[in-house]
């Protein structure tokens, strides 16, 4: 089923295309969010009720082919509610243990042996670590769950020229 199919059933109330929806995107909608939270029960929260707003909202999005990148533009409100909210003690933003959690999430097109892939994970971790939030979370987007300039554009609220730039 495509995006445009989806917001067509969902505007329409058909559960089973929503859950198809969930199905579709809740996984990397939950390490997008476990990336940007620290605690998994935080980012199961906020994917819980990116789907709540996303069905009470879904007949607002103008264009059915930018589901994909208004999901994530959800799930980013939701982040930035929890941080807010978060006690000042909470840290903001730990990348790499949110990347180590996402590994049930996520398939590689080649598995590298284990050794490899923890070396990798290190080198990730330090370049990450070296970057501003900002700039790690439009890094996550693009190169991790493969947003175009427009969609990235759409999630973080900025012309598509500007996020070219960013």
């Amino acid at each position: 089923m495509d995006d445009q199919n989806n917001v067509a059933a969902t505007v329409a109330d058909n559960i089973e295309d929503l859950l198809a929806a969930f199905d579709r995107y809740a996984g990397e909608l939950y390490a997008y969010c476990q990336s940007r939270l620290t605690e998994p029960a935080d980012a199961t929260a906020a994917v819980q009720d990116t789907f709540v707003v996303a069905s009470a909202k879904v007949s607002e999005l103008q264009d059915p082919t930018l589901l994909r990148a208004w999901l994530f533009a959800v799930a980013r409100n939701e982040c930035h509610r929890r941080l807010r909210s978060a006690t000042p003690s909470a840290p903001l933003y730990e990348a790499a243990e949110g990347m180590d959690n996402t590994a049930q999430f996520s398939a590689l097109a080649v598995q590298p042996a284990v050794s490899d892939q923890k070396e990798l994970r290190a080198l990730v971790r330090a370049a990450l670590a070296e970057l501003d939030p900002e700039d790690r979370e439009v890094s996550e987007l693009n190169l991790r769950y493969g947003l175009s300039r427009s969609e990235l554009g759409a999630v973080l609220g900025v012309p598509r020229n500007q996020a070219q730039a960013l």
